[in-house]
């Protein structure tokens, strides 16, 4: 595949609940909500491995051994609407559910085959940002995730 530019090709999807993590319906993701038109910005939703260092007296090297994996933190700006906001109800604090990433997937019909990624989060706070400069008015969400996510996965 070709390289690719995010905007118009990627989507975000909040869902409540999924069969399985490893294989989430495509039931699961049309019964969510698609943040993708009210998404500003999105920032964490990566996993990585924490390092630890294994020094030893035999070497002046420092080796290091796999150690906890962990997600970074995970925030989603989303539009405010002048007349009503369901994100903020949706997303509402210390609601548990799912994000579901596809890099990319064109706005359309979602299909068993498709590869998404699906994490377990829990929303730890969702405030409006406030400025008077020449802004849209919007509401950060920070995500705590809860477990394991599955990259990569297929929808079943």
């Amino acid at each position: 595949m070709a390289r690719f530019f995010r905007r118009g090709k990627s989507q975000v999807v909040f869902a409540p609940t999924v069969a399985s993590i490893t294989a989430p319906t495509v039931g699961n993701i049309t019964g969510g909500t698609n943040l993708s038109g009210s998404v500003n910005d999105i920032a964490g939703f990566s996993f990585a491995n924490q390092p630890i260092e294994t020094p030893d007296l035999a070497s002046p090297f420092t080796s290091k051994i796999p150690g906890s994996d962990q997600a970074d933190d995970c925030t989603i700006n989303y539009y405010l609407d002048s007349v009503t906001n369901p994100l903020h109800t949706t997303l509402a604090k210390d609601t548990i559910g799912y994000i579901i990433l596809a890099d990319y997937k064109i706005l359309g019909t979602w299909a068993s085959g498709d590869r998404v990624d699906v994490w377990p989060v829990q929303v730890g706070s969702n405030a409006k940002q406030y400025s008077v400069g020449d802004d849209p008015a919007l509401s950060q969400v920070t995500f705590t995730v809860t477990g394991t996510p599955a990259l990569n996965t297929t929808v079943a």
